[in-house]
C-alpha cells in the first residue's frame, strides 16, 4: 500500500482546485491558490529567516483557525 503523504495530496489538489474555496473560517476565505503562497512564504521564511532546515524537527502550537492551517 502506498503512503498518504501530505505533499502527495496537497499539489493536485491546489492544481486541480486553485481558484475554489479550499479554507473557510468563519468570514474569511481563501482560494487553494491564496493558501499555497501562504504556505510557500512560510516555507520560505522557515528557512531564510528561521534556519530551519528540511532534516530539522519542528512544532507549532496554535488555536484552530485558518491562521495556523
Amino acid at each position: 500500500m502506498k503512503e498518504l503523504i501530505y505533499s502527495q495530496l496537497y499539489r493536485p489538489a491546489v492544481d486541480r482546485f486553485g481558484e475554489r474555496s479550499g479554507v473557510v473560517d468563519g468570514p474569511v476565505r481563501h482560494t487553494w491558490d491564496q493558501h499555497d503562497e501562504r504556505v510557500a512564504r512560510l516555507c520560505g521564511a522557515l528557512g531564510g529567516e528561521l534556519g530551519v532546515a528540511r532534516s530539522d524537527r519542528f512544532a507549532g502550537m496554535a488555536l484552530n483557525g485558518h491562521r495556523y492551517l
